[in-house]
């Protein structure tokens, strides 16, 4: 994730796709592993803040994770930027 991020791939990817869904490959036991779902609030152009979602590894694969709870966090962050900006 972190050579996306200095390549600035991670960030494009997130203003297309507005979300960002992680595993961490530490530390080695699964168990102990978390995943993140990150969805961005923007405020016209720019990004204000995330609504993420972590959690262990062993509870909820990262695939069915995305599937049950991206598009309500979607939905969220748009109803934030909406009170953000007025609309």
């Amino acid at each position: 994730a972190l050579k996306l991020a200095h390549s600035g791939a991670l960030f494009r990817d997130i203003l297309r796709d507005r979300y960002c869904a992680l595993e961490s490959r530490q530390p080695t036991s699964r168990r102990d592993r978390i995943s993140t779902i990150a969805v961005p609030i923007f405020e016209h152009d720019r990004i204000v803040g995330t609504l993420s979602l972590n959690f262990f590894a062993s509870v909820m694969r990262l695939s069915d994770a995305v599937k049950t709870h991206l598009a309500d966090m979607q939905r969220t962050a748009r109803a934030i930027e909406a009170s953000l900006t007025g609309d």
